[in-house]
């Protein structure tokens, strides 16, 4: 690990030859015998500033890549539907409709497993048929199986198609679920270029979610790695 570390600052990796040490450096000595000619007897010392500004400079630029301010971006609140795995209780259900106001019809998808704050959910679900999804579209035998909701997802796409309805009106909600499901549609997200989105809380001193300061926002990065 020491001889990685040191060939890395070198600008080398381990698998570095001999001959390529060398010329590194050799290279190093030339830049630095170059330094002195320029800076002569007199001006050594400018030496110094310089190679305090370049590692200062380091120091500022690896700070802040690691502390850079979170900015959320809203979500378009223009989306007309929604896709997302069941909330698990009814005040969440709540928030997905009351921070997009302009949905006209909630594709949720959920599993056959029993809970009582989840049946609620489908009970109220089942009250207004016209706004939430129909029950072909709700139901796979787990969302633990990603195949499943992937499945799901398709089904939904395709009567989208049918009725001519552009992903620019479409809107993946990740709030609900668990991990692996948002994992999921995540992906899907990706792979269709629709936009993702999730309710981003406040939360006490206590670690405990403050209410009402859910906001929506998108998820957008770029996890592009740059070699």
């Amino acid at each position: 690990m020491a001889k990685i570390k040191l060939l890395s600052a070198f600008g080398l990796s381990e698998k570095a030859s001999i001959v390529a040490i060398l010329i590194v450096l050799s290279a190093l000595m030339g830049v630095g015998m170059t330094a002195d000619l320029i800076a002569g007897d007199d001006r050594q010392w400018i030496g110094l500033i310089l190679l305090a500004g370049s590692f200062g400079t380091y120091l500022f630029f690896n700070y802040r890549s690691r502390n850079l301010t979170f900015k959320p971006l809203p979500v378009d609140r223009s989306k007309k539907y929604l896709i997302s795995i069941i909330p698990s209780n009814i005040d969440l259900l709540n928030s997905l409709k009351k921070f997009y106001p302009n949905l006209q019809k909630i594709y949720f998808i959920h599993d056959n497993f029993s809970n009582d704050k989840v049946d609620k959910v489908k009970e109220e679900i089942k009250k207004d048929e016209t706004f939430y999804s129909q029950a072909k579209y709700l139901k796979v035998k787990s969302t633990q199986e990603p195949q499943n909701i992937i499945s799901s997802f398709e089904d939904i796409l395709e009567e989208f198609k049918e009725n001519s309805i552009e992903n620019r009106d479409i809107l993946i909600e990740v709030t609900s679920g668990q991990t692996l499901t948002s994992l999921t549609l995540y992906y899907l997200s990706t792979q269709y270029k629709i936009e993702i989105a999730y309710l981003v809380s406040k939360y006490d001193k206590n670690n405990n979610v403050i209410k009402d300061s859910a906001t929506a926002t998108t998820i957008k990065f770029d996890a592009t790695i740059k070699v």
